[in-house]
C-alpha cells in the first residue's frame, strides 16, 4: 500500500499562490472597471499584497509605517497622489494638448495629470505590466494610510491625539516652515509613525520635491486625512479605469506607432533593406562605445577607456557628452524621440558612416548594401517588451501599401537583473527564461557565451533566468525557491520572455523575419536579493553599473560588427 506523504504548504508556496490571486484580481478589477481600494471589492488585493509581505514593500505587515517602501513607491507615483481621493487610469485620451500640465514621477516615464484637487489621472501606454505595478504601488499606500488612521484617531472616531493636531497644524500654516518648526512637528509625526525622530530626520530630504521641500509631512499629513475620512465618514477613495484604457489594451496601439516610425524613418533614409541588428539597451553605451574613441581623442590618450564610460556616465560631464553625441549625429546616429506613448525612445546607427576606431573598422571591406544598420531601444517595461519587439518584427507596410520584410541579422537584450548567486556588478548570460507563474520556458542559442568575458575581470553566471510577473512581487521565500529548485535559476529580470517570445513567433511560426536570426542575452547584477534584502528594485548602481554595462556593449558590438 503506497503512503501519502503529508505535505504542508511551504512559505514560497503561499506567496506563488498570493501572486497568482494578486494578478487574477488586478484583471477582474480592471475589467468591472471601478473598485474602491480600502472597501470589500479591494479586500482580497489587500490581503493577497499582506500574505506576499514583499521585499521591497519592507515592514507592511508591522503597525509601524514603512518609510524606505513608501519612498519607493512615492518616486514612481505623480507628485499629489496623496491628495487625492479619485485615480483614474486613462489611455493616451489627448490631455496632453490640454491646458493640464503633465506630472512625470521621478523614477518612471509616465504622463499623470491633476485634474482637480480631487482627482489625478495617470496614462497608461505600456500595458499589463504598468496597471499591475501602479495597482500594488496604490494598495500599498492605502494600507499604509490606514496605518496612520488607526495610530491617531481615538474615542471611537470622535477625536484625534494631539501629536496629528500638531502635523496637521504645520502641514496647514501659510509661509514657510522655519527649521524649528519642521523638528518640533517631525518629533509628533514620528511619535505615531513608530519610528524614532532619526529615522524619520534620516529619509525627509529623500521625499522632498523642486516645489516643496517638507513634501515627507504633506504626504504623511494627506494619507492620514484621506484614511480617516474613510473610516469616520465612510468616504471612500475610488480608482477607476476609462472604458477607452480597457477598449484598447492588448491592441499594441501604441508599439503599432512607434515602431512604424522607426520603420519609416528606415525607408527615408534608404536603410530598410539593409541587414537590421537590434539592441535593446540604454540611450548611451552603444553610442558611447561606438563613438567616443573619435569624438575624445586626447581624452583616451590620458585615461583607459573605461575610465572614459565613467566620466560619460556622470551627469556633471556635460562638454564630454555633448562631444560624442555631436559627433554621433554627423557619423551616421539619427536619434528617435518617442512621441507614440511607448516611452521609448530609439537611436538607428549607420555602420556604414561610422569613423574608424577600434571597434568598427572590422567591416569596413563590405559594400554599402551590406553594413550593418543598428537599431538601439531604451528599455521597455514587462509585457511592453512583446508589443514593442513583435510591432518592430513586423514588415513594413508603406502609404503605397508596397510591404517589405525586414533583413534582422540579430537583437540583441542587455539589462538590469536581480541575481541569485553573485553580487552586485556581475554578469549574467541566460540560456533560457522561464515565465513567473507558470512553467512556460524559451530556450535558445545565446551568442554571448562565457568565453567572450574570459579574460575580463568580472564574475559570470550562466543558467535559467525567471522573468517575473512585476519588480515589487518578490519576497525571499520566493527567490530561495527559484535557486535551490532544480530550474537553476541565476537570477530575474521583468521583459526576457516576451522578448523571446515575440522573436520566436515572428521567426518561427509567422515568417516575418529569417529563422537563423540569432539571438544575444546578458544581464548585469543590481544586487543580490537573497543576500541583502532588496530586490530588482535597489537603487541606482552608481559608478558598479558602468563596467558590466560596456563590456556587454562591446561583446554585443563585437559579434555584430565582425
Amino acid at each position: 500500500m503506497n503512503m501519502i506523504k503529508s505535505h504542508t504548504r511551504t512559505r514560497a508556496q503561499e506567496s506563488s499562490g498570493a501572486i497568482e490571486r494578486l494578478y487574477i484580481t488586478m484583471r477582474h478589477l480592471f475589467n468591472r472597471g471601478f473598485y474602491k481600494p480600502m472597501g470589500v471589492s479591494g479586500e482580497t488585493l489587500r490581503d493577497s499584497l499582506l500574505a506576499l509581505r514583499p521585499e521591497i514593500y519592507g515592514s507592511i505587515g508591522e503597525e509601524k509605517i514603512e518609510l524606505q517602501g513608501l519612498l519607493y513607491v512615492i518616486d514612481r507615483l505623480p507628485e499629489g497622489i496623496e491628495e487625492c481621493k479619485f485615480v483614474n487610469l486613462t489611455s493616451d485620451e489627448g490631455y496632453k494638448d490640454s491646458h493640464f500640465e503633465p506630472i512625470i514621477p521621478s523614477k518612471r516615464r509616465r504622463n499623470c495629470y491633476r485634474i482637480d484637487e480631487e482627482q489625478m489621472n495617470i496614462e497608461i501606454t505600456r500595458g499589463r505590466s504598468e496597471i499591475y505595478d501602479i495597482l500594488t504601488h496604490l494598495t500599498f499606500l492605502f494600507i499604509e494610510s490606514h496605518k496612520i488612521m488607526r495610530q491617531v484617531v481615538i474615542n471611537d472616531g470622535s477625536s484625534v491625539i494631539r501629536d496629528w493636531k500638531k502635523l496637521e497644524a504645520a502641514v496647514l500654516k501659510k509661509g514657510k516652515l522655519t527649521q524649528t518648526e519642521k523638528e518640533i512637528a517631525l518629533t509628533h509625526t514620528a511619535n505615531f509613525l513608530g519610528r524614532t525622530f532619526e529615522e524619520v530626520n534620516e529619509v525627509y530630504d529623500s521625499f522632498a520635491s523642486e516645489t516643496n521641500k517638507h513634501r515627507f509631512l504633506n504626504i504623511i499629513y494627506y494619507l492620514g486625512k484621506r484614511a480617516i475620512e474613510e473610516e469616520v465618514e465612510n468616504d471612500k477613495r475610488i480608482i477607476t479605469f476609462t472604458p477607452v484604457l480597457r477598449e484598447r489594451l492588448g491592441h499594441h496601439i501604441h508599439g503599432e506607432r512607434w515602431a512604424y516610425t522607426i520603420k519609416k524613418t528606415l525607408q527615408e533614409q534608404n536603410l530598410l533593406e539593409r541587414p537590421l541588428h537590434i539592441i535593446s539597451a540604454n540611450m548611451h553605451s552603444v553610442m558611447n562605445t561606438l563613438y567616443s574613441p573619435a569624438a575624445l581623442v586626447a581624452e583616451y590618450k590620458k585615461h583607459s577607456s573605461m575610465d572614459i564610460y565613467e566620466m560619460l556616465s556622470n551627469s556633471t560631464n556635460s562638454k564630454l557628452r555633448k562631444k560624442v553625441m555631436d559627433l554621433a549625429a554627423k557619423n551616421g546616429l539619427t536619434y528617435i524621440k518617442d512621441t507614440s506613448g511607448a516611452n521609448i525612445n530609439v537611436q538607428i546607427i549607420d555602420t556604414a558612416k561610422l569613423p574608424k576606431n577600434n571597434i568598427s573598422s572590422n567591416n569596413k571591406e563590405l559594400y554599402i548594401e551590406e553594413q550593418p544598420v543598428i537599431i538601439v531601444m531604451d528599455y521597455a517595461f514587462g509585457e511592453q517588451a512583446f508589443e514593442t519587439m513583435d510591432e518592430l518584427l513586423k514588415p513594413f507596410v508603406d502609404e503605397a501599401n508596397k510591404q517589405t520584410f525586414l533583413n534582422v541579422v540579430s537583437v540583441s537584450i542587455m539589462g538590469k537583473a536581480g541575481i541569485l548567486e553573485g553580487g552586485k556588478g556581475d554578469i549574467m548570460i541566460p540560456s533560457s527564461h522561464i515565465f513567473e507563474g507558470t512553467a512556460d520556458n524559451y530556450p535558445f542559442k545565446n551568442m554571448l557565451k562565457k568565453a567572450h568575458f574570459a579574460e575580463e575581470d568580472v564574475k559570470i553566471s550562466k543558467g535559467a533566468m525567471i522573468t517575473v510577473l512585476g519588480t515589487s512581487l518578490q519576497n525571499r521565500d520566493i527567490l530561495r525557491f527559484f535557486h535551490d529548485s532544480t530550474w537553476n535559476v541565476i537570477g530575474l529580470e521583468m521583459e526576457g520572455a516576451h522578448y523571446q517570445k515575440a522573436i520566436q513567433s515572428a521567426s518561427k511560426i509567422r515568417g516575418s523575419i529569417s529563422p537563423k536570426v540569432k539571438v544575444q542575452y546578458a544581464y548585469y547584477a543590481s544586487d543580490n536579493p537573497l543576500e541583502t534584502g532588496s530586490t530588482l528594485a535597489s537603487g541606482g548602481l552608481g559608478t558598479s553599473g558602468v563596467k558590466p554595462t560596456y563590456l556587454i556593449t562591446e561583446k554585443m558590438l563585437n559579434q555584430i560588427l565582425d
